[in-house]
């Protein structure tokens, strides 16, 4: 027996990103791995028939299933304003739903970076496999849940293989690294610092690892999140308010909290360079807003480069990043179209095998009936039988004009009998 297929409409994505939320909304909603079981907890006890929970640095959303009786918006509100101490009312407001073909397309292109921030980035797939598979842990990424996964990942990876996308990425890494080494030398003697959780601090601090840099400390006002992102990018955590303590340690900044006010001002600064002895720092400004008093740019021995700068250092690497996301893009529509294609050839293919049992019975019926029957009395007893049914239900459907019309030419092409009653296509 053939398990019937789910409708593609009744897959559904709920959540918030960077482009339409409150960066310190976004933050306090950010679900720790830690929390995830009690957020998948609540979406099966809220009626989710399947459900993964993805929360990066750019988005925290809920790809889902759940029955057409249950307020799918309101079980996402409620279980992400548990995970961050929040009245749901705060969180309603800026989620955005989107449902069937839209939302499949929506996750294929979070796989594949063509949602990031920095698109290209290659930290994102990770992360969205990562929270695929706690969700698998817990017994909810099954279904078409998992059925959109597991092709958003083949997808994501394709697009990794076959186009440029990462390209951009990388050339904003190697532009950062090639500064930073012309300060400071060798970065195995650096100590790093990233404030803030930003897709952008992500890509530069994954590139400084690989290129030496061995210390690397995460600052967020949030701490669930800096152990996270520590955790990612394989540093480790400290205390926020402890700023300018580890500022004095760190000999490259990247500042992404991005929470509308000035993280880092002169005075604290020029504080900072007193003990330091006057070594000099390089400062990654990649918030917006900025994290950075414009003050500080006028200091000795401080050294600031924003993500504009970094672009304009690599301006042939983001041509072909653009051309390459063009690319990316097609793809991933492509890969789309083949998915619902084959959810929608799904739907049909219990009905065609109970077709195929249908006509396999008539067949066996003649044959038992006569067992000696030549071939031409048999070929006509088997065409006389099975269209007997479907002919004298065809005659018996008289109805509107419009709908005869429509059973007339469901049924060329079922049968491919071509455009019209005169001729082949």
């Amino acid at each position: 027996m053939v398990e019937d297929a789910p409708f593609l409409e009744d897959f559904t994505v709920i959540g918030l990103d960077f482009r339409a939320c409150p960066d310190d909304l976004r933050h306090h909603l950010f679900v720790d791995d830690r929390e995830v079981p009690a957020a998948l907890t609540a979406l099966a006890a809220g009626g989710a028939d399947a459900g993964v929970v993805v929360s990066t640095c750019d988005r925290i959303e809920v790809s889902m299933t759940v029955p057409s009786t249950a307020d799918a918006t309101a079980l996402v509100a409620s279980t992400l304003a548990a995970a961050g101490d929040l009245p749901a009312d705060q969180v309603a407001p800026y989620l955005r739903r989107r449902q069937g073909r839209a939302a499949v397309e929506h996750v294929f292109r979070v796989a594949a970076a063509l949602d990031s921030q920095v698109v290209g980035e290659s930290q994102v797939l990770g992360q969205v496999k990562a929270c695929h598979g706690h969700a698998r842990a817990h017994g909810l990424a099954r279904g078409l849940v998992d059925q959109v996964f597991q092709a958003a990942f083949r997808t994501a990876k394709a697009v990794r293989h076959e186009t440029a996308i990462g390209a951009g990425a990388t050339s904003l890494g190697t532009t950062a690294v090639a500064r930073c080494r012309a300060l400071h030398g060798d970065l195995a003697n650096c100590a790093g610092l990233m404030l803030g959780g930003g897709e952008a601090g992500a890509v530069l601090s994954e590139d400084l690892r690989r290129a030496g840099l061995a210390d690397l400390c995460v600052l967020d006002p949030h701490p669930r999140r800096a152990r996270a992102m520590a955790r990612q990018l394989g540093g480790h955590h400290g205390d926020f308010a402890d700023l300018g303590g580890h500022l004095v340690r760190g000999d490259i900044v990247l500042a992404a909290l991005g929470d509308g006010r000035y993280a880092l001002n002169a005075e604290m600064i020029e504080a900072v360079l007193r003990r330091r002895r006057r070594r000099p720092v390089m400062i990654f400004d990649l918030a917006v807003p900025s994290d950075l008093d414009p003050a500080v740019n006028r200091l000795e021995d401080v050294f600031v480069f924003t993500l504009d700068d970094l672009e304009d250092g690599a301006a042939e690497a983001r041509a072909a990043r653009a051309a390459a996301a063009v690319a990316a893009a097609e793809m991933v529509t492509a890969a789309v179209d083949r998915f619902c294609g084959w959810l929608d050839g799904r739907r049909a293919l219990p009905e065609a095998r109970a077709l195929q049992a249908r006509f396999q019975a008539i067949r066996d019926d003649i044959l038992a009936q006569d067992s000696k029957v030549d071939a031409a009395r048999a070929t006509q007893l088997l065409v006389n039988r099975l269209l007997h049914a479907p002919l004298t239900n065809l005659r018996d459907m008289t109805g509107a004009p419009a709908a005869d019309a429509a059973t007339r030419q469901a049924l060329r092409r079922l049968f491919d009998l071509g455009d019209d009653e005169g001729g082949e296509r």
